[in-house]
């Protein structure tokens, strides 16, 4: 049991270490990369040099900006959310949805691809800094809480097939054990 305890000692000063000094960092750092696309997208717009349609480019700017607001809170709750907003929402939201979708895919511009794939590695790599402090802890608990579970099948799977006179036995001897009265 202490093994148990000091390993999660350990994941949590991990955890803290994490959220307080290494996550910010890394957040802010996504952020810049967001705004470093957003500005090339902007100053590719502006220039004329390459043909980016007005419609292309303010689903690409918008998308970068909700980006830029929304990445030190892309979560796996996040998603859930979405994913349960998408199963409500009416079909003309999500045929909007789905059109700009296609619009930004089907584009011919390699800059408009460019800028989306790196939009989305961005905001993956929000994911994963996101959740990455509580990764150790769901790789460690689990295995433990089954292990646990296993164990307490084990022992207390036979005393809850005793009959009450047998309960009343074990729980006498137990008493004695610890000198209660």
């Amino acid at each position: 049991m202490i093994y148990v305890i000091l390993v999660l000692a350990l994941l949590a000063v991990f955890h803290f270490i994490y959220e307080c000094l290494v996550a910010p960092s890394l957040r802010d750092a996504l952020r810049y990369r967001l705004f470093r696309d957003r500005d090339d997208l902007r100053c590719c717009y502006r220039r004329g040099g390459q043909e980016i349609g007005k419609d292309i480019y303010c689903l690409l700017e918008l998308r970068l900006n909700n980006s830029i607001a929304m990445v030190a809170y892309i979560d796996f709750y996040l998603i859930y959310k979405f994913r349960k907003f998408i199963k409500v929402c009416d079909t003309e939201t999500l045929e909007r949805l789905m059109a700009a979708q296609v619009k930004i895919e089907r584009s011919t511009n390699p800059y408009v691809k460019k800028i989306n794939k790196a939009m989305r590695r961005t905001t993956v790599l929000a994911l994963l800094v996101n959740t990455g402090g509580w990764l150790p802890f769901v790789i460690f608990l689990v295995p433990v809480l089954v292990i646990l579970s296993w164990i307490m099948d084990l022992f207390i799977g036979p005393l809850t097939s005793l009959s009450e006179t047998e309960m009343g036995t074990v729980s006498r001897s137990h008493r004695r054990r610890l000198a209660i009265p």
